[in-house]
């Protein structure tokens, strides 16, 4: 074997290795009982931990706004994305309290919504110049 072969396979079992002790990490973590993001409370709101894999009491989920729960056409709105990129996003399923025969809610959480939309505007900034161009083009029709 030459030497950059040989060289090759000792950084791809270095980074194998590092790989493993990630994922051993990983499990550790996830049988540890898990605590809340904000005060360190182990009473976990059980329903923000399955969908949203956030980590977060009733309390503090009440508190802050970031845990707040946003419809599919709140985050439209607010935060100018698409059904694309909510398509991506963790989401939590409800009844329609409208009308029961109606498709399901699906509620999006505030902190994860609010990322997503710096991700593709850049910043508040960014959001703010695109709302503005949006409601100049509407005011032009």
């Amino acid at each position: 074997m030459s030497e950059e072969q040989k060289a090759r396979i000792a950084a791809n079992r270095k980074r194998a290795l590092e790989l493993k002790e990630e994922a051993e990490a990983e499990q550790a973590r996830l049988q540890e009982k898990p605590k809340c993001e904000k005060c360190g409370s182990l009473e976990v709101h059980e329903q923000f931990l399955e969908a949203f894999m956030v980590a977060v009491c009733r309390e503090c989920g009440k508190k802050d706004d970031n845990y707040a729960l946003l419809n599919k056409g709140t985050a439209k709105e607010e935060y100018l994305l698409s059904d694309d990129t909510l398509n991506f996003l963790k989401h939590l399923t409800k009844n329609n309290p409208m009308k029961c025969g109606w498709a399901p809610m699906k509620l999006y959480l505030t902190k994860q919504v609010r990322e997503a939309s710096i991700k593709r505007w850049g910043d508040e900034e960014g959001l703010q110049k695109e709302r503005d161009r949006r409601a100049e083009q509407k005011s032009q029709r």
